[in-house]
């Protein structure tokens, strides 16, 4: 393992130790309790990921030129209280995007599952992003790490939630 890889996984550990401290128990129950598969069921926490990689992707990834694809997109992405959000958040962000002509290009670098339930899965994700502007010439890159929550809804996985971890 390189020593980025090596890094990662600590990160992936100290973030894990840092969300079981100073949380509810209800919310310690959820990632130790017995329920949680995310460690038992190989092939089933393997799909989270999988599923949770292609929604992040997808939900973080948008050009200027066609912005309205991107709105329908994240409609078929989402679920719950989180898709009006996101819509809202999203409204902003196209406006900018706009003004700038952006490209926002989204690619997870490490993912690991926290929690897997029946039609439930918290899944930690580490995305990279790129940034590009046609209006400047100006490209940026940068780092997210943040917790998704994603149920299944008619058979298919939905973002339900994000939690950012912000620097501190």
């Amino acid at each position: 393992m390189s020593r980025w890889g090596i890094a990662r996984s600590a990160v992936v550990v100290a973030v894990l130790m840092g969300t079981l401290t100073g949380v509810s128990a209800a919310a310690q129950e959820e990632v130790l309790g017995p329920g949680n598969r995310a460690l038992i069921d190989a092939s089933a926490t393997s799909a989270a990921i999988d599923a949770a990689t292609s929604l992040s992707e997808d939900l973080f990834s948008f050009t200027y030129t066609d912005l309205e694809a991107h709105e329908a997109t994240f409609g078929r992405l989402t679920t719950g209280e989180f898709s009006n959000r996101y819509s809202e958040l999203f409204a902003t962000v196209a406006t900018q995007a706009q003004a700038q002509q952006v490209t926002l290009t989204s690619t997870v670098a490490e993912s690991a599952t926290l929690v897997l339930r029946e039609g439930h899965a918290v899944v930690l994700v580490f995305l990279d992003q790129e940034t590009s502007s046609a209006r400047t010439g100006q490209k940026t890159e940068a780092s997210a790490v943040f917790r998704a929550t994603i149920e299944r809804v008619d058979g298919d996985w939905k973002v339900a939630d994000i939690d950012l971890y912000e620097g501190k």
